[in-house]
């Protein structure tokens, strides 16, 4: 079974309510219509005029809004180019301190290799003070030292005369001052070194 729609869908009814609504309007003699048209024009007189009132209003409201929008744009701007100065600023007064403490640092390092040096030139001389002191104390310690010698058995000096180099002397060992051994061509022991 097909399906029927009913009247009132159909196009020809359309097209039939329409031709009626324009006849009963714009008939001839129809002085209602006439009054009630010059009525819907003063309406719509009115009601255009309310319209142009309330675009006006809406322009103004459009401008308001856009100002505010420019104004609030532009204290953004300033509040980021303030923060961005105030970055900068801290920026470079970080900069600043790291600089000082480089500098400090480095008048620390030169002061202390200063100092160093100071201390190592001292020492060199208290040292150099002390080798003066000492040679002659071992040139006279030299000269007055007995050392012990074994003529038939080696050609070394012993300061302990129980020195393990003895041992192949048999005894047969000599005693002299250390001048002396030096001038007959002695050396020290190895064992003594």
């Amino acid at each position: 079974m097909q399906y029927k729609r009913p009247f009132y869908k159909k196009w020809w009814f359309w097209l039939v309510i329409a031709v009626i609504t324009v006849f009963t309007n714009f008939g001839p003699g129809n002085n209602e219509t006439q009054s009630t048209h010059h009525s819907t024009e003063a309406r719509s007189a009115k009601v255009e005029k309310s319209r142009k009132q309330k675009a006006a209003a809406e322009k103004r409201k459009e401008e308001k809004a856009r100002k505010l929008a420019a104004e609030r744009k532009k204290a953004q701007a300033k509040k980021l180019a303030a923060k961005k100065e105030k970055l900068r600023k801290k920026q470079l007064a970080q900069k600043r301190r790291e600089k000082r403490a480089r500098q400090l640092a480095q008048k620390r390092r030169r002061a202390q290799k200063r100092q160093l040096a100071l201390q190592q030139k001292q020492k060199k001389q208290l040292l150099a003070q002390k080798r003066a002191q000492a040679k002659p104390a071992a040139a006279n310690d030299r000269n007055s030292r007995t050392v012990y010698v074994a003529p038939t058995s080696g050609r070394r000096y012993h300061f302990d005369p129980n020195c393990r180099g003895l041992r192949p002397a048999n005894g047969n060992i000599t005693q002299m001052p250390l001048k002396e051994a030096i001038n007959e061509g002695y050396t020290l022991c190895k064992w003594e070194d």
